[in-house]
């Protein structure tokens, strides 16, 4: 029987570098076999390293993460708070088309404009019911003007009103036109004229 020694010391030969000869004692070693004889190679310790491996994140990286969390924070906040100020100033303005809409037709009808001063007034000489709408707790129809008082949307815009102003052209059609009180903000404004 073959001493383990010298099985090695022949198979050591025919590798390339010492580099190979010691990863493949190394790996002999640690599988349990018995040391070879004394003497029959050099092991060096010095020129094997372990790979050892990293689990998680560096500090660096996770403050590069928060920092950019931050930034896109700082964006989109305020952009968000606009858009949903928006969408509930269209609930508003959605209603008062539908006012606007029962006071063509009663001019169409009357040939003059209705005298509507509170939200009981519109729904008995309109038929229009805005009581679901809890965004208006004041509407008055004046000389076709339809001003409305805008409440539970935002400090932004609480407080404030919104009026469709009407414009009587010589073919008896009407055309309307958004207003806003002096400090209603900028941003939040219709675009556009019906």
């Amino acid at each position: 029987m073959r001493d383990l020694g010298d099985n090695l010391t022949s198979d050591l030969i025919s590798f390339s570098s010492d580099y190979e000869r010691k990863l493949v004692l190394l790996s002999i070693w640690s599988s349990g076999a018995p040391p070879p004889a004394v003497g029959a190679f050099y092991f060096d310790t010095s020129m094997v390293r372990m790979k050892t491996l990293q689990f998680g994140f560096t500090l660096i990286e996770l403050m590069i993460v928060i920092a950019i969390i931050g930034i896109l924070a700082a964006v989109a906040i305020p952009q968000y708070r606009g858009y949903a100020v928006r969408a509930k100033l269209v609930e508003v303005e959605n209603a008062m088309a539908t006012v606007k809409s029962a006071v063509s037709s009663y001019v169409q009808e009357k040939e003059a404009w209705p005298d509507c001063p509170t939200i009981a007034e519109v729904r008995n000489s309109l038929g229009v019911g805005l009581g679901a709408v809890e965004r208006i707790p004041e509407i008055s129809i004046v000389d076709g003007v339809i001003t409305v008082t805008v409440d539970n949307i935002d400090t932004l815009v609480n407080g404030k009103t919104i009026s469709l102003m009407p414009d009587r052209r010589a073919d008896g059609s009407i055309s309307w036109a958004w207003g806003y009180s002096a400090d209603f903000p900028v941003h939040l404004k219709q675009r556009r004229n019906q």
